[in-house]
């Protein structure tokens, strides 16, 4: 019967600690609630003036946004396909197929520095196009 004793004096404490905290939790309440509002007060009109003053930014933004994708479009616009072809005694050869087997042949070579010129030259009569690579190193390719 001790445990059923101490029960309810620990229960009656406790109810005695719940009692005297609501009063302290509705004050507490009331303070958020005026608090909350009165940041409300402040923080509206802040924010209206704020909207105001970006929203011409955020129009001269989108209109410049506007340009820009309609610039980019008329560029993409002008820009072709472009395809070169050598056509010699029945025989037709693909221009930058010539490059890429050139630049390929290159690359294959230990040592082989970094590509910043391309000369080639064709010689359909020959059935040949020689290159020069930065200027110093040379080569040929059978068409």
């Amino acid at each position: 019967m001790a445990k059923t004793k101490k029960t309810q004096e620990i229960t009656e404490a406790v109810k005695k600690a719940v009692d005297a905290a609501e009063p302290v939790l509705e004050k507490a309440e009331a303070k958020t609630e005026e608090t909350v509002e009165s940041v409300k007060k402040v923080v509206e009109p802040a924010a209206k003036k704020v909207k105001k003053a970006v929203e011409p930014a955020m129009d001269a933004a989108g209109k410049e946004a506007k340009k820009a994708v309609k610039s980019v479009k008329k560029a993409a616009s002008k820009v072709a396909e472009k395809k070169v072809f050598l056509q010699y005694q029945n025989g037709e050869f693909d221009i930058d197929d010539i490059v890429a087997r050139a630049t390929a042949v290159y690359n294959e070579i230990d040592g082989a520095d970094v590509i910043r010129s391309m000369k080639i030259y064709v010689k359909p009569e020959d059935f040949a196009a020689y290159y020069v690579i930065n200027d110093k190193d040379t080569g040929k390719i059978e068409l």
